[in-house]
Protein backbone atom coordinates (compact mmCIF):
# COMPACT_ATOMS: atom_id res chain seq x y z
CA UNK A 1 0.00 0.00 0.00
CA UNK A 2 1.48 3.33 -1.06
CA UNK A 3 1.78 5.98 1.62
CA UNK A 4 0.27 9.34 0.70
CA UNK A 5 1.73 12.39 2.37
CA UNK A 6 -0.54 15.00 3.87
CA UNK A 7 -0.83 18.18 1.82
CA UNK A 8 0.46 21.34 3.46
CA UNK A 9 0.63 24.92 2.29
CA UNK A 10 3.99 26.54 3.03
CA UNK A 11 3.82 30.30 3.44
CA UNK A 12 6.86 31.05 1.33
CA UNK A 13 8.63 34.39 1.04
CA UNK A 14 12.00 33.39 -0.35
CA UNK A 15 13.60 34.28 2.99
CA UNK A 16 15.89 32.17 5.17
CA UNK A 17 13.19 30.82 7.49
CA UNK A 18 10.63 29.85 4.88
CA UNK A 19 13.33 28.30 2.67
CA UNK A 20 14.63 26.13 5.50
CA UNK A 21 11.02 25.32 6.39
CA UNK A 22 10.32 24.21 2.82
CA UNK A 23 13.34 21.90 2.74
CA UNK A 24 12.58 20.53 6.21
CA UNK A 25 8.90 19.91 5.55
CA UNK A 26 9.31 18.23 2.19
CA UNK A 27 10.30 15.06 4.03
CA UNK A 28 6.98 14.80 5.85
CA UNK A 29 4.43 16.61 3.68
CA UNK A 30 3.36 17.11 0.11
CA UNK A 31 4.42 20.74 0.26
CA UNK A 32 2.56 23.42 -1.67
CA UNK A 33 4.55 26.67 -1.56
CA UNK A 34 2.42 29.82 -1.65
CA UNK A 35 3.75 33.36 -2.05
CA UNK A 36 1.42 36.24 -1.23
CA UNK A 37 2.27 39.13 -3.53
CA UNK A 38 1.73 42.42 -1.70
CA UNK A 39 3.24 44.43 -4.58
CA UNK A 40 5.85 45.96 -2.31
CA UNK A 41 9.11 47.47 -3.50
CA UNK A 42 10.93 44.20 -2.75
CA UNK A 43 8.39 41.83 -4.34
CA UNK A 44 10.62 41.41 -7.40
CA UNK A 45 13.55 40.26 -5.24
CA UNK A 46 11.36 37.99 -3.14
CA UNK A 47 9.85 36.37 -6.22
CA UNK A 48 13.30 35.88 -7.74
CA UNK A 49 14.41 34.13 -4.53
CA UNK A 50 11.20 32.08 -4.45
CA UNK A 51 11.75 30.91 -8.02
CA UNK A 52 15.40 30.01 -7.39
CA UNK A 53 14.64 28.04 -4.21
CA UNK A 54 11.65 26.03 -5.45
CA UNK A 55 13.52 25.02 -8.59
CA UNK A 56 16.19 23.32 -6.47
CA UNK A 57 13.46 21.02 -5.15
CA UNK A 58 11.69 20.48 -8.46
CA UNK A 59 8.66 22.38 -7.21
CA UNK A 60 6.63 25.37 -8.34
CA UNK A 61 5.15 28.13 -6.22
CA UNK A 62 1.59 29.43 -6.32
CA UNK A 63 1.63 33.23 -6.41
CA UNK A 64 -1.52 34.78 -4.97
CA UNK A 65 -2.08 38.53 -5.09
CA UNK A 66 -3.17 40.41 -2.01
CA UNK A 67 -5.32 43.45 -2.88
CA UNK A 68 -3.32 46.66 -2.90
CA UNK A 69 -3.71 49.28 -0.21
CA UNK A 70 -6.20 51.91 -1.43
CA UNK A 71 -4.69 55.35 -2.03
CA UNK A 72 -7.30 56.94 0.22
CA UNK A 73 -9.76 55.75 2.88
CA UNK A 74 -12.59 58.03 4.03
CA UNK A 75 -10.79 60.91 2.41
CA UNK A 76 -7.53 60.21 4.26
CA UNK A 77 -4.43 59.51 2.16
CA UNK A 78 -2.89 56.10 2.91
CA UNK A 79 0.93 56.08 2.47
CA UNK A 80 2.22 53.27 0.25
CA UNK A 81 4.89 52.29 2.76
CA UNK A 82 2.22 50.79 5.02
CA UNK A 83 2.04 47.81 2.67
CA UNK A 84 5.75 47.12 3.10
CA UNK A 85 6.05 47.39 6.87
CA UNK A 86 4.61 44.74 9.19
CA UNK A 87 2.36 45.33 12.17
CA UNK A 88 4.61 46.18 15.11
CA UNK A 89 3.29 43.46 17.44
CA UNK A 90 3.12 40.45 15.13
CA UNK A 91 5.73 41.08 12.44
CA UNK A 92 5.68 39.90 8.86
CA UNK A 93 3.02 37.25 9.53
CA UNK A 94 0.17 39.73 9.89
CA UNK A 95 -0.46 40.12 6.16
CA UNK A 96 0.17 36.45 5.32
CA UNK A 97 -2.18 35.14 7.98
CA UNK A 98 -4.80 37.67 7.00
CA UNK A 99 -4.51 36.49 3.41
CA UNK A 100 -4.94 32.89 4.57
CA UNK A 101 -8.34 33.85 5.95
CA UNK A 102 -9.30 35.12 2.48
CA UNK A 103 -8.05 31.97 0.71
CA UNK A 104 -9.09 29.41 3.36
CA UNK A 105 -12.04 28.11 1.36
CA UNK A 106 -9.81 27.54 -1.67
CA UNK A 107 -7.22 25.75 0.47
CA UNK A 108 -9.88 23.44 1.92
CA UNK A 109 -11.26 22.74 -1.55
CA UNK A 110 -7.74 21.70 -2.59
CA UNK A 111 -7.62 19.26 0.32
CA UNK A 112 -5.31 21.33 2.53
CA UNK A 113 -5.79 21.46 6.30
CA UNK A 114 -2.27 22.42 7.36
CA UNK A 115 -0.49 25.73 6.85
CA UNK A 116 3.23 25.70 7.63
CA UNK A 117 4.79 28.97 8.74
CA UNK A 118 8.44 29.85 9.31
CA UNK A 119 8.01 31.33 12.78
CA UNK A 120 11.13 30.83 14.88
CA UNK A 121 12.04 31.45 18.51
CA UNK A 122 13.58 34.82 17.70
CA UNK A 123 10.33 35.98 16.03
CA UNK A 124 8.37 35.25 19.19
CA UNK A 125 10.91 37.22 21.21
CA UNK A 126 10.80 40.19 18.84
CA UNK A 127 7.01 40.14 18.51
CA UNK A 128 5.50 39.20 21.90
CA UNK A 129 1.93 39.11 20.57
CA UNK A 130 2.75 36.72 17.72
CA UNK A 131 1.64 33.46 19.33
CA UNK A 132 -1.67 34.97 20.46
CA UNK A 133 -2.18 36.43 17.00
CA UNK A 134 -1.61 33.09 15.27
CA UNK A 135 -3.99 31.35 17.67
CA UNK A 136 -6.64 33.99 17.00
CA UNK A 137 -6.13 33.65 13.23
CA UNK A 138 -6.47 29.88 13.41
CA UNK A 139 -9.64 30.19 15.46
CA UNK A 140 -11.04 32.69 12.96
CA UNK A 141 -10.35 30.32 10.05
CA UNK A 142 -12.36 27.57 11.71
CA UNK A 143 -15.38 29.32 13.19
CA UNK A 144 -18.48 27.47 12.01
CA UNK A 145 -16.42 24.92 10.05
CA UNK A 146 -16.79 21.15 10.73
CA UNK A 147 -13.85 19.83 12.78
CA UNK A 148 -12.70 17.50 9.99
CA UNK A 149 -12.17 20.55 7.77
CA UNK A 150 -10.36 22.68 10.33
CA UNK A 151 -7.16 24.37 9.19
CA UNK A 152 -4.22 24.52 11.59
CA UNK A 153 -1.04 26.56 11.63
CA UNK A 154 2.11 24.53 12.26
CA UNK A 155 5.49 26.12 13.00
CA UNK A 156 8.18 23.40 12.83
CA UNK A 157 10.97 25.95 13.46
CA UNK A 158 9.28 27.50 16.51
CA UNK A 159 11.93 26.28 19.01
CA UNK A 160 14.91 27.35 16.88
CA UNK A 161 16.64 30.71 17.05
CA UNK A 162 17.44 32.52 13.80
CA UNK A 163 21.04 31.34 14.23
CA UNK A 164 19.84 27.74 14.62
CA UNK A 165 17.71 28.10 11.49
CA UNK A 166 20.80 29.12 9.52
CA UNK A 167 22.69 26.11 10.87
CA UNK A 168 19.79 23.81 9.99
CA UNK A 169 19.73 25.29 6.51
CA UNK A 170 23.37 24.37 6.03
CA UNK A 171 22.66 20.81 7.20
CA UNK A 172 19.86 20.55 4.62
CA UNK A 173 21.94 22.15 1.83
CA UNK A 174 19.50 25.04 1.48
CA UNK A 175 20.97 27.64 -0.93
CA UNK A 176 20.90 30.40 1.69
CA UNK A 177 22.79 32.77 -0.58
CA UNK A 178 19.76 32.80 -2.88
CA UNK A 179 17.35 33.91 -0.16
CA UNK A 180 16.09 37.47 0.29
CA UNK A 181 15.49 39.25 3.63
CA UNK A 182 15.58 43.02 3.03
CA UNK A 183 12.50 45.19 3.56
CA UNK A 184 13.82 48.09 1.52
CA UNK A 185 15.39 47.03 -1.79
CA UNK A 186 15.65 48.08 -4.58
CA UNK A 187 18.92 46.45 -5.70
CA UNK A 188 20.97 44.71 -3.01
CA UNK A 189 20.15 44.13 0.66
CA UNK A 190 20.24 47.52 2.36
CA UNK A 191 22.12 46.33 5.45
CA UNK A 192 20.23 48.65 7.81
CA UNK A 193 16.60 47.50 8.03
CA UNK A 194 15.50 45.18 10.84
CA UNK A 195 15.43 42.10 8.63
CA UNK A 196 18.91 42.74 7.24
CA UNK A 197 20.32 43.24 10.74
CA UNK A 198 18.79 39.95 11.88
CA UNK A 199 20.23 38.22 8.83
CA UNK A 200 23.70 39.58 9.54
CA UNK A 201 23.51 38.59 13.20
CA UNK A 202 22.25 35.08 12.41
CA UNK A 203 25.09 34.31 10.02
CA UNK A 204 27.66 35.83 12.35
CA UNK A 205 26.40 33.97 15.43
CA UNK A 206 26.27 30.71 13.47
CA UNK A 207 29.90 31.24 12.44
CA UNK A 208 28.93 31.08 8.79
CA UNK A 209 30.34 33.30 6.04
CA UNK A 210 27.66 35.69 4.81
CA UNK A 211 28.01 36.20 1.05
CA UNK A 212 25.05 38.58 0.90
CA UNK A 213 25.73 41.89 -0.85
CA UNK A 214 24.79 44.83 1.39
CA UNK A 215 24.66 48.45 0.25
CA UNK A 216 25.65 49.76 3.67
CA UNK A 217 28.64 48.48 5.65
CA UNK A 218 27.48 45.93 8.21
CA UNK A 219 28.87 45.15 11.63
CA UNK A 220 28.10 41.55 12.74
Amino acid sequence: MQYTKEKAVVLFTGGIDSSVLLYESKKSYEVLPVYFDQRTNVAFHELSAVDAIVKTLGLSCEVLAIPEFPPTVFGVRVPRYLAAYPEFAVGEYSEACGACAFFARAFRYAGVNTILIGVNKSDAENYPALDDYLAACENYLNVGVPSEKHIKYVAPLRQLSKCDVVKRGLELDVPLASTWSCLMGPLDHCGVCAQCLRRVKAFSTAGVKDTTRYRAPVIP
